[in-house]
């Protein structure tokens, strides 16, 4: 009879901390975070179907891409909304950028004005049945969407401030030209 009062006690202990009401001001980032999360499934979504009309190449690597990218902005949306749903508190030990909404405004416009873009080259690729001419346009709607991928990740990133990649320097060597007779032959091979 006492191990049952204990588990009761236990039991009820564990469910009167799983009812925390949620402030106003997190109620409203939960419901932006979840029509991002909605828009965000609803690429991916599409992605795969594209994904999946071709079997290789480099449109099929770039449409790649982008699902990876959108697969990681939905992890992130979804990690924030659990974090806010739970009550946790946030222990930055990442990499973690202060939420800017003027940016966010600026992104949301390019984001808006590559869609229109790519919405136009896709209209452009429809006259084509095939060839060169079409390659390249699907070519440049799939580098596109993986570029509209990546602003809608800084997008969430800056709206949300949610953690972001390490920004890493890369130097790029500069270009040996071939008729510079101080460089060795095999340097410029």
């Amino acid at each position: 009879m006492l191990k049952q009062t204990i588990y009761i006690f236990l039991l009820l202990l564990l469910v009167s901390g799983c009812n925390k009401e949620l402030a106003e001001e997190d109620k409203a980032k939960l419901a932006a975070l979840n029509i991002e999360l909605t828009q965000t499934i609803d690429d991916i979504k599409a992605t795969t179907e594209n994904y999946e009309r071709y079997s290789g190449g480099l449109i099929k690597s770039l449409i790649a891409a982008r699902l990876e990218v959108l697969k990681t902005n939905k992890n992130l949306v979804e990690q924030r909304i659990n974090s806010i749903e739970s009550g946790a508190a946030v222990k930055v030990e990442t990499l973690v950028t202060n939420p800017n909404p003027e940016l966010a405004e600026h992104l949301q416009s390019e984001i808006q004005s590559m869609k229109q873009e790519i919405e136009i080259d896709k209209n452009e690729a429809s006259k084509y049945s095939g060839g060169l001419i079409l390659s390249m346009k699907l070519v440049t709607i799939a580098t596109k969407e993986q570029s509209l991928a990546a602003l809608q990740q800084k997008y969430l990133t800056v709206k949300y401030g949610l953690s972001s990649l390490p920004k890493v320097d890369i130097e790029i060597p500069k270009p040996i030209e071939e008729s510079d007779p101080s460089v060795p032959l095999e340097s410029r091979l």
